[in-house]
C-alpha cells in the first residue's frame, strides 16, 4: 500500500503474504519486506498518473528469483494503512499531514512495530489460531479502542440476524469463523497487554460472542 499526494510518493508499506483466508482469500498473516523494484514501480506509477490518496499494488513474486511482477493497481485503502513502521510512521498520518490535517494518524498513540511478521486482527485469530507465526508476530490489535476490540470479536451484523443464521444452518453454508475469546485472552496475556479493559468476564464466564 502507498500514500501519495499530487504525484508525489509519501510512503510505502510492502508485505509478503504468509497466511490467507483459504486458498484464494484475503491475507491474515504477512511479513514486511523491502524491495527496490516494488518501490521503483510505485514511484513511477504515482508520478506518471499524478496519483493522490491511498492505493494498493498487487505483485506476484517469482518463486525462483523473488522478482516482483505487477498485476493490479487499486485506488483504495488496504490493511496496511495504519501500521506504524520505525523511521516512517503510518501512511494515514502521512497523507493527513500532506493535506494539512494536524494531529492525525496513529503514530502518536501506538509504538512502532518491532517485528517483521504481522497478524491481522481478528482474521488471523479466527482463521489461523494454531499457526506457528502466532507466537512470534506483531498482533494488529487496536488495544487503545477496547470497545472496537469487543465488537470485532463478534460475528458481523449480517451473520447475527436470526434469519441469516437459520438460512446458513439449513443450507450448511460455510462462513468465516468467529475468533475464539479464550484464544484472544491467551493472546493478550502473551503480548503483555491487559485483557481486563477489553473483556471483563473471567475465562469461564465469557459472554456469547454471536
Amino acid at each position: 500500500m502507498l500514500a501519495a499526494w499530487r504525484g508525489e510518493l509519501l510512503g510505502l508499506v510492502s508485505v509478503e503474504v504468509l497466511c490467507t483466508q483459504g486458498p484464494t482469500g484475503a491475507s491474515t498473516v504477512v511479513r514486511l519486506i523491502r524491495n527496490a523494484e516494488i518501490e521503483r514501480a510505485a514511484r513511477v506509477l504515482v508520478s506518471r498518473l499524478g496519483l493522490s490518496g491511498f492505493h494498493g499494488l498487487d505483485f506476484i513474486l517469482e518463486e525462483a528469483t523473488g522478482a516482483p511482477c505487477l498485476i493490479e493497481l487499486n485506488a483504495r485503502c488496504t490493511q496496511l494503512g495504519h501500521l506504524i513502521l520505525p523511521g516512517q510512521g503510518d501512511l494515514a498520518g502521512m497523507l493527513c499531514r500532506a493535506i494539512g490535517v494536524s494531529g492525525a494518524g496513529a503514530a502518536g498513540m501506538e509504538l512502532p512495530i518491532d517485528r517483521e511478521v504481522i497478524a491481522f486482527f481478528p482474521q488471523a485469530l479466527a482463521w489461523n489460531p494454531d499457526s506457528p507465526y502466532m507466537q512470534q508476530c506483531h498482533h494488529d490489535v487496536p488495544w487503545s479502542e477496547p470497545e472496537l476490540v469487543r465488537e470485532l470479536l463478534r460475528d458481523s451484523w449480517a451473520e447475527r440476524r436470526w434469519l441469516t443464521r437459520i438460512y446458513n444452518r439449513l443450507r450448511g453454508s460455510e462462513r468465516s469463523p468467529v475468533p475464539n475469546p479464550v484464544s484472544f485472552l491467551r493472546l493478550a496475556a502473551s503480548s503483555g497487554r491487559p485483557a481486563a479493559p477489553v473483556i471483563s468476564n473471567p475465562v469461564g464466564q465469557m459472554p456469547d460472542v454471536r
